[in-house]
């Protein structure tokens, strides 16, 4: 009889330590997954960071390579084009007086030389682009239009009219958007309008007219076959 309590002592022991073994297994268990599972957060925040810093990195080289002067060789429009599109002088970025209203395009003719950037525009035009990077976007809406107000023919206008069109975009301003966007399609030799005469075309989707937003597209592909902007314009053609 004594034999049997022992032995039933001995079970009773040795499965309270087999359970508490086994749940101490299953904490360390858990705690692995918990760790393991911030590490993973932290590796996924660290990751956002990166990708946010390269966007910005990519945005900026983007800025310098489109701001520097145009190239001489200049790529005209068909004559069939929605806008009108003044003759370009060959090593210059020639531009009408600046649209006034969304689509007529009747701006005065008169052309002008246009003018280079010195240290003090350059720093506007900078402070404006920090706050796109930035996506403050009201006021880099603001800060492009004093830069357009200061500088209405130099040879970062046409780019300071696409970035006040794109933050208008962004912002759903379609109106307004395309009122710039049209000012940036005045500098042909512009590096900036393909992608103004793209998203000319995608404003007038947006407001219904589909005949004409295909116009756009079209002119896109025809004047700009190797551009990006072509691409997005196919693609919103097949659609």
């Amino acid at each position: 009889m004594q034999l049997v309590k022992v032995i039933s002592t001995a079970i009773l022991t040795l499965s309270i330590s087999t359970a508490a073994m086994a749940s101490d297994s299953l904490q360390r268990q858990l705690d692995a997954q918990q760790r393991t599972m911030l590490s993973m957060q932290n590796r996924m925040a660290e990751m956002e960071r990166e990708i946010k810093q390269l966007k910005g990195s990519i945005d900026e080289l983007s800025y310098r390579l489109n701001s520097a002067p145009a190239a001489s060789a200049n790529t005209s429009a068909p004559s069939n084009t929605a806008v009108s599109q003044p003759k370009v002088e060959q090593t210059q970025t020639t531009a009408q007086a600046p649209v006034q209203t969304a689509d007529k395009g009747s701006a005065d003719t008169q052309k002008d030389s246009v003018a280079g950037v010195d240290d003090k525009a350059q720093a506007l035009y900078d402070k404006a682009y920090a706050l796109v990077l930035d996506n403050k976007l009201k006021e880099a809406e603001q800060a492009f239009g004093n830069y357009i107000d200061t500088y209405k023919n130099n040879k970062l206008t046409p780019n300071a009219w696409y970035w006040k069109g794109q933050v208008q975009y962004k912002l759903q301003d379609y109106d307004s958007a395309r009122v710039s966007f049209l000012n940036v399609v005045r500098f042909e030799d512009s590096l900036k309008r393909p992608d103004a005469l793209y998203k000319l075309g995608m404003i007038t989707k947006f407001k219904g007219d589909k005949e004409k937003a295909q116009k756009y597209f079209e002119l896109v592909i025809k004047s700009y076959p190797g551009d990006t902007a072509a691409t997005l314009s196919q693609r919103e053609l097949g659609r």
